[in-house]
């Protein structure tokens, strides 16, 4: 072999163990194609004004905005039929000691008709003390019933911090990789004692994609003298609900069939997001162009 071309061989030889080294060939730095960008997918209800169901609807019904920008929506999907993690957070602080009897029944009807066939449903018992009713364990609708037989009202409320004790319950590998998750809280939305704040508990919402639904619960005799304090508690309360893509229902008493019509009309939401920011809340905007049609999706969601 002349002395060149062994040269050549060396080289070629030396190049390819080095490649092999480190695990392949260079990657691909260079900027990947629009139709390679990862889908964002977030969890909203599409549902009657009336709050009745719609007939059908796709994915030409719907246009979406994220971070004000018009974005390409791929899928529109029906999820009723996924299963569905759900945890239900009841307040049971001093302050609800008078209504407690009607949300033991409300709580334990709401649990009994989300725990379907393949549904996985967890419990918290919150107020200023979370470790005696938090467990990340699933529960069966007997399970609960035993368990609200034996709780008293006492203490003041960690509302905030009850949501951000409820969120890792349903992201823990445990319950599967379902994108269907619910947080359903009884309370009268006060909070004296959080740890935590508003908007730590509305990120985590919007961060993991859970829409929160609450049930207003509250003494009725204190309700037409309520303080401005307790005025500016049900407002954030609402605010909550809403901006998570859920709803506040003021009547314990519809809370079931409510939240039954909820569940049933929820749809999963697939769309090229904007490049801008990933791995970031992004600002969402979602309309129905269908005619009789509302919407209910979270104010931000977290971008791929």
């Amino acid at each position: 072999m002349r002395p060149h071309r062994v040269l050549l061989f060396v080289i070629c030889f030396w190049l390819s163990c080095s490649n092999a080294r480190a695990g392949g060939p260079p990657q691909d730095t260079s900027t990947p194609s629009p139709n390679s960008q990862t889908e964002a997918h977030v969890l909203l209800t599409l549902s009657a004004k009336n709050g009745g169901r719609l007939a059908a609807i796709t994915k030409a019904d719907v246009s979406v905005r994220d971070d004000k920008h018009p974005v390409q929506v791929t899928e529109l999907r029906a999820v009723k039929d996924d299963p569905l993690i759900f945890s239900l957070v009841m307040d049971i602080s001093g302050s609800m000691r008078r209504v407690g009897g009607s949300e033991d029944s409300t709580a334990l009807g709401i649990f009994k008709s989300l725990a379907g066939p393949g549904n996985r449903g967890h419990l918290v018992l919150f107020n200023d003390n979370l470790d005696q009713g938090v467990t990340d364990d699933a529960m069966d609708a007997a399970s609960v019933e035993r368990e609200l037989r034996f709780h008293d009202w006492r203490g003041s409320t960690s509302f905030y911090d009850a949501i951000l004790k409820a969120v890792p319950q349903l992201t823990t590998s445990k319950n599967g990789s379902s994108f269907r998750r619910l947080i359903v809280v009884i309370s009268d939305g006060d909070d004296d004692s959080s740890h935590s704040s508003f908007g730590a508990a509305l990120g985590a919402l919007q961060r993991f994609g859970i829409p929160l639904i609450g049930v207003y619960l509250h003494d009725p005799l204190t309700a037409k003298g309520r303080t401005l304090a307790e005025k500016e508690a049900l407002k954030k309360f609402r605010e909550l609900c809403e901006d998570s893509g859920g709803m506040l229902i003021n009547d314990p008493e519809s809370a079931v069939p409510t939240v039954q019509n909820y569940v049933a009309s929820q749809y999963l939401l697939s769309f090229t997001p904007s490049p801008e920011a990933p791995q970031d809340l992004h600002m969402l905007q979602v309309k129905c162009t269908a005619g009789d049609c509302a919407v209910s999706a979270p104010a931000w969601y977290f971008a791929p």
